[in-house]
């Protein structure tokens, strides 16, 4: 049985139940707990709560009376190369039955979870944008409360060159900053996110993590972001004249 109908039940291997299709155990046989098999993470089992037992073909026919009857049945391929052409046989047997590899089973009921993804995608999108925009507004904010002290390096001889520079740096770092303090964040959030959900869920399915390819793309998403904000917020502030930055 599951371990999920184990804990619900409360049975250990070498208990002796009795089982029965019957609600009311009429015709119930009395069965010994084999074993014990630990939750997968399965994302289609989330939510459900399913709890389940596994017997041999014969002792489940004879509780459901069923005999030589089989809703599914599992079929193992030595290699796994060979999995379509398995199919591909027993399809052009023309009985009354349709099989499928496991590839195209995972496509039938992955549909829900792409348009989960799309979803995930858009979100992402608009937080890239509003993390841009909110960038850009600080780095502006920044510079404007500056220009005094950038109207007097330029009367100095501080080439325009050279503040560009200065500026440009300053915006990479906080937005690298911001980036690393982000990504800190997210890991945080995905540990408490999994820690929560794999409890009440008896499950060990990852639900949120920070890959080492997620962490890259912020990092590079925050360095782009950085240089271009820093680039165009420094750009129009130093296009200015000293005398006016100084307010003259």
């Amino acid at each position: 049985m599951s371990a999920r109908a184990a804990q619900t039940a409360g049975l250990r291997v070498g208990d002796v139940v009795e089982v029965s299709a019957d609600p009311a155990l009429g015709e119930a046989r009395r069965m010994r707990v084999a074993g014990i098999l630990p939750i997968k993470a399965d994302p289609v089992d989330i939510g459900r709560g399913t709890l389940w037992v596994k017997l041999h073909f014969t002792d489940l026919a004879g509780l459901t009376g069923r005999d030589d009857d089989a809703d599914e049945v599992i079929l193992k391929a030595r290699s796994p190369a060979d999995a379509n052409l398995l199919r591909d046989r027993l399809n052009s047997m023309g009985t009354s039955f349709r099989a499928y590899s496991s590839d195209e089973l995972a496509q039938k009921t992955s549909q829900t979870f792409e348009v989960i993804s799309l979803f995930h995608q858009a979100i992402s999108l608009i937080t890239l944008v509003a993390g841009a925009v909110f960038l850009l507004a600080i780095l502006l904010f920044k510079v404007q409360e500056r220009r005094h002290e950038l109207g007097a390096l330029r009367l100095i001889g501080i080439r325009r060159r050279s503040l560009l520079a200065f500026l440009s740096m300053e915006a990479l770092g906080i937005a690298l900053g911001g980036s690393v303090l982000g990504i800190l964040l997210g890991r945080l959030a995905a540990t408490v996110v999994n820690s929560y959900y794999q409890r009440f869920y008896h499950t060990t399915l990852v639900f949120a993590s920070v890959t080492p390819s997620v962490a890259a793309s912020s990092l590079a998403l925050g360095i782009g972001f950085g240089l271009g904000a820093g680039l165009l917020v420094s750009a129009r502030v130093l296009r200015t004249p000293p005398l006016e930055l100084l307010g003259r």
